[in-house]
């Protein structure tokens, strides 16, 4: 078993999954009598890494669920990159579903519930598509384990997907509740929520995680470069536009 961050041991793992008798599913078809992986990407830095896992996971016949942050710094779901990113992830088979950051609205439970419509509104417009599904980005404790639904919507971080359930994450770059194949709950064919983060596993090259991010920076700082010469004639006199490569 394969565990280094790479595109190719991510599809050994999910490989294995279904050779242990697991069938993929989304979160409103979960049945706790049978053995199903609901597969989650939270999707925090690169919507372009994220589109490279849709496909690969629909060369396997997976579908997953993508949520997507719309208050972040990293991506724009309604530039031409992001709008193409996405429709790819759509394209190919998968859900999107909406990364809603608690902290960037009142502490108040009327200022996140008016955040999280407005959020969810303009993610269905990008995508035309409902959001049925929400995850919090980097939750308070307090958001873990309660209601499995937000306002009409799946919650997967409720109590019937994270304690019902065996639940698995890479965040940070590391298992932290072991190799998934090594999971209590599949041990004991029971379902199991696997959350992943695109941006480990984008790539095939078996380099360290503090590589694998200055690699993203550097590919964002060239997009912006290109961008900003396009669009900026006094930054273009100075620094050319080069052609794109293939």
């Amino acid at each position: 078993m394969r565990a280094d961050f790479t595109l190719s041991a991510y599809r050994e793992m999910l490989s294995n999954l279904r050779g242990a008798g697991y069938a993929f599913s989304r979160f409103g078809g979960l049945d706790i009598r049978k053995r199903q992986v609901l597969l989650r990407h939270d999707v925090d830095q690169s919507l372009q890494a994220a589109a490279i896992i849709a496909e690969a996971e629909h060369e396997l016949s997976i579908s997953s669920t993508y949520f997507l942050l719309l208050r972040t710094e990293m991506y724009n779901v309604l530039s031409p990159d992001g709008r193409d990113a996405i429709a790819a992830i759509l394209y190919h088979g998968h859900q999107v579903g909406l990364h809603f950051d608690p902290t960037a609205y009142d502490d108040d439970p009327q200022g996140l519930s008016n955040g999280l419509e407005l959020e969810c509104d303009i993610l269905e417009r990008v995508t035309g598509r409902p959001v049925e599904v929400v995850s919090f980005h980097r939750p308070a404790s307090s958001l873990i384990g309660k209601q499995n639904e937000i306002q009409g919507r799946i919650n997967a971080y409720g109590e019937r997907y994270v304690h019902d359930i065996g639940y698995c994450s890479d965040s940070t770059g590391r298992w932290r509740y072991g190799h998934p194949l090594e999971h209590d709950a599949v041990r004991a064919g029971r379902p199991l929520q696997l959350l992943t983060h695109p941006i480990w596993w984008y790539r095939d090259e078996p380099v360290d995680l503090q590589r694998r991010l200055e690699s993203f920076l550097s590919d964002r700082t060239k997009r912006l470069d290109r961008e900003l010469a396009a669009n900026c004639k006094p930054y273009r006199s100075v620094n050319p536009l080069e052609p794109e490569a293939n």
